[in-house]
């Protein structure tokens, strides 16, 4: 073993990105296409080779579940394929019990991305993508991820134009993590509401979400 989750996870951020002069609580840089200084020769300072691969392998471990990397299509009982996530859509996956793997946020969070953007793939996989960040939100409570998938289904160019617009997901998902304090989330929130955006319009609402974001 590498001494613990924080030395696995600095060793994968550095396989990823190819330097060790990150700060990944940052979410812009985790989502990062890899494009400028860090190219595929890319070494770090600690002398380790860029290998997204790799680095995916030791997420996947961190992880803490199962993730069934064929999966192109549906990812919840009852769900057809290509039809969007919702917050109360899910199966729970299949945690990696044998290995005793508590499961994590950020490696879920960075795996989503991964998946989404095909980094250390053949190609990106984004039902996989959306399924991993509606895990992250149901087993580690992650608002972090329920805005993600609001983002995704709200605007296009966050995924590239590989995950169709669905404005009621998008609304489902800043209604959850606004819910849970997620400021930017509420803001977002009121806009729906302001706008009549995946939901009917209704001022006294929008009015209520900005208020909680301005005053949170």
């Amino acid at each position: 073993e590498f001494g613990g989750r924080d030395a696995k996870w600095e060793l994968s951020m550095c396989l990823l990105h190819g330097d060790d002069k990150h700060d990944w609580n940052n979410e812009e840089e985790m989502t990062e296409d890899g494009n400028g200084e860090n190219d595929n020769n890319a070494k770090n300072n600690r002398g380790l080779q860029k290998n997204e691969a790799l680095a995916l392998k030791y997420l996947t471990e961190m992880s803490g579940v199962e993730i069934d990397e064929t999966m192109n299509g549906a990812s919840s009982e009852g769900e057809e394929a290509g039809q969007s996530v919702l917050p109360d859509n899910w199966q729970s996956p299949q945690t990696n019990d044998e290995t005793n793997v508590t499961t994590d946020e950020a490696a879920l969070l960075q795996l989503a991305t991964c998946h989404l953007a095909g980094t250390g793939l053949p190609k990106p996989n984004p039902p996989l993508a959306l399924h991993l960040l509606q895990t992250a939100y149901h087993i580690t409570s992650s608002v972090q991820s329920a805005h993600k998938l609001a983002l995704l289904y709200e605007y296009p160019t966050q995924s590239n134009n590989l995950i169709p617009i669905d404005v009621v997901a998008a609304f489902e998902w800043f209604k959850a993590a606004a819910q849970s304090g997620h400021i930017p989330s509420m803001a977002e929130l009121a806009l729906c509401y302001e706008l009549g955006c995946g939901v009917a319009q209704n001022d006294e609402e929008a009015l209520d979400w900005y208020t909680k974001a301005a005053e949170a």
